[in-house]
């Protein structure tokens, strides 16, 4: 009760913020987007990770509240940096996909901030599909209708079978960072990530791999053609004044001496 009065306090006083970790090209280690990540910054005990603090809200309903202050400040910050960001994923709660009014606002949003709908891009996890997928399939229709892109979020990690996948308008499966970290030479992890790649590829569906921490995870997935990831390696998440610097910058280990130094998450 404590925390969701904090939260509460914190909603009315505009203590919420964006952070911006880059989406890489992993040919290149170059990168035009980005994934928009919510910290908490909290007057007493500094930045706050969204861990501590989406649960509470997502129970109490204070997520909807949230999501929709986040949508706009992600198409605030958009139209700021101009052209040379083309997109920003934004994550949705269970609560934020099921409400009747998501498409209106994100619609609205973008046409507050003169921008068209592809510089958008939502990420749903794979869980909140599966709750009711057939309602989930005519949502996600009308909003890549409305021409924004979508991801399935933490993809391996939920209980959907490839025949329903395959028929959502999905532009990309996020490859949960859980298999990232399991990759061993020899291993089935390394098996099965090379199968969601193959399957990606025969779908026409992008794999952006999560969590890439080492170059060994990096080499791996280039050589099994993965085309773009994100992780400690190339940069944690930075704050908003911070990410238009990574442009066109080579970012990760790979590429030493063009790499910005990493920032603390």
């Amino acid at each position: 009760m404590l925390l969701s009065a904090e939260i509460r306090r914190a909603l009315e006083q505009g203590q919420f913020e964006m952070h911006y970790q880059p989406i890489v090209d992993l040919v290149t280690g170059r990168a035009d987007r980005f994934e928009a990540l919510v910290r908490w910054r909290h007057p007493e005990r500094g930045l706050i990770l969204p861990g501590e603090f989406l649960p509470v809200m997502e129970e109490t309903g204070l997520i909807i509240q949230l999501g929709r202050w986040i949508i706009n400040e992600v198409c605030r910050q958009l139209a700021a940096w101009g052209p040379d960001v083309a997109n920003v994923a934004v994550n949705v709660s269970d609560r934020e996909f099921w409400n009747s009014d998501l498409l209106a606002h994100v619609l609205q949003s973008l046409k507050r901030h003169s921008l068209t709908p592809d510089r958008m891009t939502l990420e749903i996890t794979e869980s909140v599909i599966m709750h009711r997928p057939e309602v989930a399939l005519r949502l996600m229709r009308e909003m890549h209708a409305a021409g924004i892109q979508l991801h399935i979020d933490d993809f391996g990690t939920g209980h959907s079978s490839l025949s329903t996948l395959q028929r959502f308008p999905v532009d990309a499966f996020k490859l949960d960072r859980s298999f990232i970290h399991a990759l061993a030479p020899g291993s089935r992890t390394d098996e099965l990530v090379r199968a969601i790649i193959a399957m990606g590829k025969a779908l026409d569906v992008a794999v952006v791999a999560e969590g890439i921490e080492t170059e060994e995870q990096l080499r791996f997935m280039q050589e099994i053609g993965c085309a773009t990831g994100q992780g400690f390696l190339f940069m944690p998440a930075v704050s908003a004044d911070r990410a238009p610097d990574l442009i066109g910058r080579v970012l990760g280990a790979q590429h030493p001496g063009e790499a910005l130094p990493q920032a603390a998450e």
